[in-house]
């Protein structure tokens, strides 16, 4: 088996399996990290090498390893045999505004898509992820007629902070009329790195001559703002220059407003592609029609091509 960590341009052995060997385990992977495979096999006619798969390894958190504190309650751990541990923490809060905090330890800035698997019961609250003193996740119903376990998407949270440790704290928003109290009850935090996400408005933003730009507000975008301008012709652009920390193999997605009154661009890089002084990457976008666009750029490692 050989492994790549940079999208698949260098490869290193990482096993070597006897014949009729099916499966591996892979112990030696980082978090946060995405890693390539081929299967290299020998025969008696020489070396065969197979398709590469591509998989990112994610970041989780035992909630019971956690710094922890709340505004009130004390947080029990539980030892439970159905726990991703064996344990899990517990605190009974006393209602609506009353919150559980904990501190992980993030090793990297950047967009992660966060999940949480928690321990579900008849005495259960509902409650949002708060960050930086905003809402950043839906409501989450821990309530259940039985005891069991769930585990929820709580969406990308982003991490500009070049600080290793990051606040989750879970606030009370009510409960379910069966429910008897407001228990709040996490078992672990998984985190996947979903790339680096650049705001378009924030990105110097840049038109071609005698074209204007603008940051409407827009409750739908992802950072509450918008990139657009309305341009002419076929060749007039909308430019926005990304600061990359690191040269590498690049998969950039692009969310942006559709519309109407659209038309068609595309998204080339600086000409040839390449890594320019001060580390920053230039892409434009060309309009074919008359175009109002808006947009936040993700950058997050290659999987199969580079751009």
């Amino acid at each position: 088996m050989i492994r790549s960590t940079d999208g698949g341009s260098q490869f290193v052995q990482a096993n070597q399996s006897p014949a009729g060997t099916t499966t591996w385990d892979d112990t030696s992977r980082t978090p946060l990290t995405t890693y390539c495979y081929k299967v290299r096999a020998k025969s008696g006619a020489g070396y065969a090498t197979s398709n590469m798969a591509c998989v990112e390894t994610p970041l989780t958190f035992e909630a019971e390893d956690q710094a922890r504190s709340a505004s009130d309650g004390a947080i029990a751990v539980i030892s439970d045999t159905t726990a991703s541990a064996g344990k899990y923490t517990k605190v009974p809060l006393a209602g609506v505004g009353s919150w559980v905090e904990y501190l992980l330890n993030t090793p990297l800035t950047g967009t992660f898509d966060v999940k949480v698997r928690m321990a579900t019961g008849p005495d259960r609250g509902r409650w949002r992820l708060q960050v930086d003193g905003k809402y950043a996740s839906m409501e989450i119903d821990g309530y259940a007629a039985q005891p069991g376990n769930k585990e929820v998407d709580l969406g990308e949270n982003q991490d500009r902070q070049h600080r290793r440790t990051k606040a989750f704290p879970l606030l009370v928003t009510g409960k379910d009329t069966q429910s008897t109290g407001y228990v709040i009850a996490m078992d672990a935090f998984t985190l996947f790195n979903v790339g680096l996400r650049y705001e378009a408005e924030n990105s110097g933003p840049v038109v071609s001559t005698d074209d204007s730009e603008t940051n409407p507000t827009d409750t739908t975008a992802s950072n509450g703002k918008i990139a657009a301008t309305t341009l002419d012709a076929v060749g007039d652009f909308l430019q926005f220059t990304l600061y990359v920390p690191a040269p590498g193999r690049y998969q950039v997605l692009l969310r942006y407003k559709t519309g109407p009154d659209r038309g068609a661009f595309q998204a080339p890089w600086t000409t040839p592609p390449t890594w320019v002084q001060r580390s920053t990457l230039t892409a434009r976008r060309l309009a074919t029609s008359r175009e109002s666009l808006a947009s936040s750029i993700s950058r997050r490692p290659a999987r199969t091509r580079s751009r």
